[in-house]
Formats: structure tokens, sequence, C-alpha cells
């Protein structure tokens, strides 16, 4: 747009572009007789009037104005502008007339607008950043750092710009390495290095660093992030010392108990023998009660003695089954039989059902087999009384030369715990 005015405000001359302008922005029209002072009215009614009163009495008083400014049209929109007031001098050198030019600016504007933004932006993510970010061309030379470097490495982001990467990482042949590797694979993650702080402290860091190219990939430098991994390093640490701690510990428990179990055993096996060898000669009907309840007590921790060993074999990863040809049908008559003068004693029926399926022989550690029966069969008959209670063994599957079994233990009682059970054949399953 191109106008003038004269001292009284009047304009003197405009082009088609400033008449656009006027009709868009006040729905006035504009000729040469047209005086400014008549837009006084709509001007007052924004922020522009006293603005373009102080711009117009510079210009007068021989001061070029060049400033921007953002218009409002009558649609709503804003537009940015750039405008250049001049003085118009007469061959006395007096001023009569300021001469203007405006352009239309917007798209630079907004351009320039989300540039500042995304500056700011990037400004503040920068000096936010808790790790070292930098830049650097091809030979190593650092370009650009981050803040951050200075509660890190305690140098100033000046102090570190211009020197080579190589001052800090002292350890020559890792940096080596980790040049090497980026340059062919034109990234790296997760490299450990050893960078070397102002007062000589070496700060174990992780850098994951990458090559910057241009369009036809041609590498132009490296940008990359530092992390400092010292507290994970101390972490890792302490980590591993609980550790060895913690295997120590269990080591010494699992000797203790395989010691104690064995030790103990020992006596009670003799002192179970003679028991049995007692209750064989004559006893009167209350000796024998005695004896028989010496017996049971006796038998009793030898179980617990048996879980004792079994579970520190369990926690040294030392539980294996160990397979061996098998008769499963005499192994549940055994658990039946072992088992049928303790349920009668308390009044309960026990029975045993196998299938007809059942194969003579199979492979299969009878010992563990017997063991889960047996606890399972005791649990029934301690909380049944005056009841009924079967153990049952069905073929549920046969691919090739393996075999799937199910084997139940029911009884009338209250029973146990069913999650129990499962970690009970869970255990002995792997």
């Amino acid at each position: 747009m191109m106008w003038s005015v004269n001292r009284k405000y009047q304009l003197t001359s405009f082009n088609n572009n400033y008449l656009q302008s006027l009709r868009q922005q006040y729905n006035l029209d504009a000729t040469n007789q047209n005086s400014l002072l008549n837009l006084r009215e709509e001007l007052k009614k924004s922020d522009l009037y006293e603005f373009w009163q102080t711009r117009y009495a510079a210009a007068f008083q021989g001061d070029v104005q060049h400033f921007e400014m953002k218009d409002r049209f009558t649609d709503g929109t804003y537009r940015w502008r750039e405008v250049y007031l001049n003085p118009i001098r007469l061959e006395d050198g007096s001023i009569e007339e300021v001469s203007a030019i405006s352009h239309d600016i917007t798209e630079k504007k907004l351009s320039e607008i989300a540039l500042t933004a995304s500056e700011r932006k990037f400004r503040s993510i920068f000096e936010s950043f808790q790790d070292i970010y930098f830049h650097a061309n091809l030979l190593g030379d650092i370009a650009l750092v981050s803040p951050s470097v200075q509660e890190i490495l305690g140098y100033r982001p000046d102090e570190i710009t211009g020197r080579k990467i190589s001052e800090f990482a002292r350890e020559t042949k890792g940096l080596e390495d980790f040049m090497n590797t980026l340059l062919r694979d034109r990234k790296i993650k997760n490299f450990e290095i050893s960078l070397q702080s102002r007062a000589g402290k070496m700060i174990p860091s992780l850098a994951n660093v990458r090559v910057i190219c241009d369009e036809t990939g041609k590498p132009l430098g490296i940008d990359g992030v530092v992390r400092d991994i010292t507290e994970l390093k101390k972490a890792t640490e302490e980590m591993l010392r609980a550790k060895n701690l913690a295997e120590r510990s269990l080591a010494v428990k699992e000797s203790f108990l395989a010691n104690m179990s064995h030790e103990i055993r020992t006596p009670m096996n003799g002192i179970i023998g003679m028991i049995d060898l007692m209750m064989n000669t004559e006893l009167s009907e209350e000796q024998y009660s005695y004896m028989d309840t010496v017996r049971k007590s006796s038998e009793t921790l030898m179980h617990i003695l048996n879980d004792i060993l079994d579970l520190s074999k369990m926690e040294a990863g030392k539980m294996s089954l160990h397979l061996r040809p098998t008769n499963l049908r005499l192994a549940i008559e055994k658990v039946h039989t072992l088992f049928l003068p303790q349920a009668q004693r308390r009044g309960n029926h026990l029975h045993c059902e196998i299938a007809e399926e059942i194969p003579e022989s199979v492979e299969a550690d009878e010992t563990r087999l017997i063991q889960i029966i047996a606890n399972l069969t005791s649990n029934a008959i301690k909380f049944t009384e005056a009841g009924q209670i079967w153990i049952k063994l069905h073929l549920l599957q046969q691919e090739g030369s393996r075999l799937r079994f199910r084997v139940d233990v029911q009884d009338t009682g209250i029973g146990i715990d069913a999650e129990n059970v499962k970690r009970l054949f869970n255990t002995f399953s792997h």
C-alpha cells in the first residue's frame, strides 16, 4: 500500500491497495478530499489511534519511521504489515507531507512467530536436560553441549565448546571402538564409556549417539546423549553383593539342614527299630499302648525330618527325578496297604481303584510318586473320621511311549486347601 498525507492529515495521494485496505478494515471509501480526521472515530475504537498520531508526528519532525503492526479486519482476521513513513522535504528543507509504504508480511511474521516459539520450546527442553546432549563434527570437535554438563562434569558449556571428545573420554581404546562402531552402523546405543570430570573423577556413563547426514547420505557430524550411570552402577553392585550374601546364607542353611536331618535321622532309625523289636515282646496292654504312642510320635518326627531334607534339596535346586521301571499298580497298592491300619483305627474305609488299562510297567520315579500320594492319603485320613477314602489311578492319554495318568485321593472329610495340592504337584512336576 502507498499513500501520503499533509500536515492537516489530509490524504494527498494513495494507490488502489490502500483503498481496498480501508474498505476491509473500516468499510470506508477514500478520495483525495477525504481527511484522515474523518477516520478519527473509527480509529479511536482501537488502540491504533494514539500509535499512528505519535508516528506521524515524529515523521513530520523529520524522523524516518520504520515499524511493524498488526491490523484487524472486519471479518475478524488479522494481517501483519511492515510500514515506512518518510518525510517529504521541500527545497527550503521544510516538511509539508509524509509518504507511507506498507508491505503485507503476514506469512513471514507467522513463520517468525512459529520459529520463535519452536526455539523457545527447544531452549527450554535443552536447558532442562538432565543428561548431557552434545553435537560434534566428524573429527570429534564439540560444537554444542547442554548446560547439564556443568552439573555432571563440572565444566561450563563454553569451556567444552571447541574441544575434542577425546579430552574427556580418556579411555582411548574404548573411544576408538566407539567411533569405529558409530561410523560403521551410523548409530550406537547404550555404549559404556567413562568421562573425566574437571576434578579428575572418572564418571561411568552410557552413550547413545548417531551420525547426522545430508540429503545424499553424506555424514556431516554426530550428536548424542550421555547419561551418568554412577548411581545405577552403585545400585547394581549393591544388588550383586546382596545376591551373593543371600546365596551364601542359603548355602549355609542348606548345609545345616542337610547335616542336621541326616544326623538326627540316623539315631531316629535306631529308636524306631528298637521300638518295633520291643513291641514284638510280651507287653501288658498298657505298656503296648505306651509303646504304640512312642512309635507313632517317632514316625511323625521321621516324616518331618524327611520333609526338611527334601526342602533343602529343592531350595538348592538339587531335587531331581530318578526314572526307572516302576509297577504303578504295585506302587498304589503299597500306599493302600501302608495306610489301611491307620484308616481303620479312625473308622474309615480305604478303597483302592486302579483302571484295567494301566500298563504293568512304566518309567517313573516311584519314590516321589509314593511320597506325593502318601502325603495326600495321610491328610485325607487325618481330616476324615468314620468316612470313605478312595485312591484312584486312571490312564488319561497315550502318545507313542509317553503316558499321562490321573491320580485322585478323595475323601468325605473336610479336605485340604486345593491351592496347597496344586503347589505340591507343581513342585515335583519340575
